[in-house]
């Protein structure tokens, strides 16, 4: 491990926490993976430094799969043609990185995803993140990723059905507990179950302040 690794990292819970919120990932750089536990985590918070810690895992890891497919998701979520290039080239690095790599189960899902989006179905896309949320509920990314892309294509039930059943993997104590509750009181919200939203609103305030 090398002084200019450690000297970027978040030091002590903040590591662990920063881990835990990365998930599995095909690499072994632990800079590249507390750098996108960071990304991630500034996705459930909505800030704004979110890309910047995306570019630092990508530094870090030319190669990591999982980022450049979450580049792809984020740059096709503002729904823009003229940011289709980008895209796509995200996604060929997406693809590099899994032929030259070796597989990973997590990254082909998600490309799986993005390869259903960009052809108009993005329902099928969702599926295939609730498919991998059924076998692993405890995949923070692939939770908040579901989340936006049943909104997105205006499924509202099949958001909730799907938050729901994560839910109940996250202890509200744990690290990303508050968000998960916090995606839930969203998705309640959006099926008229405002009475559960408040409920789930207010936990996930308690736990993140910054939600």
């Amino acid at each position: 491990m090398i002084e200019s690794e450690l000297s970027t990292r978040p030091q002590g819970d903040g590591v662990a926490r920063a881990l835990h919120f990365a998930g599995r990932l095909n690499s072994s750089s632990t800079t590249a993976r507390v750098a996108f536990g960071q990304a991630v985590e500034s996705l459930f918070a909505h800030r704004a430094d979110a890309t910047d810690h995306l570019d630092a895992a990508l530094a870090a890891d030319p190669d990591l799969d999982v980022a450049h497919l979450l580049r792809a998701f984020a740059l096709r979520s503002l729904g823009r043609r003229d940011l289709f290039p980008g895209i796509q080239g995200a996604l060929s690095a997406a693809r590099h990185s899994l032929a030259t790599r070796g597989e990973s189960e997590r990254g082909r899902a998600l490309l799986g995803t993005m390869e259903s989006w960009m052809t108009g179905e993005g329902e099928a896309g969702a599926d295939q993140l609730d498919a991998w949320l059924r076998v692993c509920p405890d995949d923070l990314l692939f939770a908040k990723l579901a989340q936006a892309l049943h909104f997105i294509v205006g499924a509202p039930q099949a958001m909730r059905r799907s938050i729901e059943a994560v839910a109940a993997h996250h202890a509200i104590d744990a690290h990303g507990g508050g968000y998960v509750r916090g995606l839930l009181a969203f998705a309640r919200e959006e099926t008229g179950d405002s009475a559960g939203a408040e409920r789930a609103g207010r936990g996930a305030v308690e736990a993140e302040p910054h939600d």
